[in-house]
C-alpha cells in the first residue's frame, strides 16, 4: 500500500516551482532596474540594486548604464555616487552614445560639466559619428556648446553623412551659435 502525497508535498512538487517560475519570468533584469533606478534619480533604490550586483556599469538591452540615465535626466548626485563606484564615463550604448552626449543632448551645463571634471572623452563619437558638441549646438545650448568648446571639442568634427557642429545649428540660435563656432574656428 502507498502511501497518498499530502497536500505539501503537492504544494513542494507542483505549485511551488509553477510561483517561482511565474515570479522569474516577471522579473525585470538587474541591469533594466539598475537604469531606471537612475533615470528617475532614486539613489536609495540604485544603492540597494548595486548591491546586490555589484557592477557600476551594468547595461540594459539597449547598452544604456545607470550614469547615461542620469545624465540623461540631469541627476548630478546620483552621477557623482555612481562615479565614485567607478562608473565608466566613456562608456557606449549599443548606438555609440556616451552620457556626455546624453548631457550634452539636453543642454544640460552642469551634467556636462560633471561628466567632464570626471574625465568624459569630450570627442567621443556615436556610431552614426556625432559629438557631443553637435548634439549640444542642435538643441541650441549656448553655454554647454561654449564649455565643451572649452574642453577641446573638435569644432570640426564630421558626422558620418559629412555634416559638422555648424551645419547643425538651430535657426532660433543661429546667429549666437554661428559666431560662437566660427570663433572657435569652424568651418563649412
Amino acid at each position: 500500500m502507498t502511501a497518498k502525497p499530502t497536500l505539501a508535498a503537492h504544494f513542494c512538487l507542483w505549485i511551488a516551482p509553477l510561483i517561482l517560475v511565474a515570479l522569474l519570468s516577471g522579473c525585470e533584469p538587474l541591469q533594466s532596474r539598475m537604469v531606471q533606478a537612475a533615470h528617475n534619480g532614486d539613489l536609495e533604490n540604485l544603492e540597494t540594486l548595486l548591491a546586490m550586483t555589484a557592477d557600476v556599469n551594468a547595461a540594459d538591452e539597449s547598452g544604456h548604464t545607470p550614469l547615461m540615465a542620469a545624465a540623461d535626466r540631469g541627476y548630478i548626485d546620483v552621477m557623482e555616487f555612481l562615479l565614485a563606484k567607478g562608473a565608466n564615463v566613456n562608456a557606449k550604448s549599443n548606438l555609440g552614445m556616451t552620457a556626455l552626449m546624453f548631457a550634452a543632448q539636453r543642454g544640460n551645463f552642469n551634467t556636462v560639466k560633471t561628466l567632464l571634471d570626471a574625465g568624459a572623452n569630450v570627442n567621443a563619437k556615436s556610431k552614426s559619428g556625432s559629438t557631443a558638441l553637435m548634439f549640444a549646438v542642435q538643441s541650441g545650448a549656448v553655454g554647454t556648446s561654449k564649455l565643451l568648446l572649452t574642453a577641446g571639442a573638435d569644432v570640426n568634427a564630421r558626422d558620418e553623412l559629412g555634416k559638422t557642429a555648424l551645419t547643425r545649428v538651430p535657426e532660433s540660435r543661429r546667429e549666437e551659435i554661428t559666431e560662437i563656432l566660427l570663433a572657435s574656428g569652424a568651418s563649412e
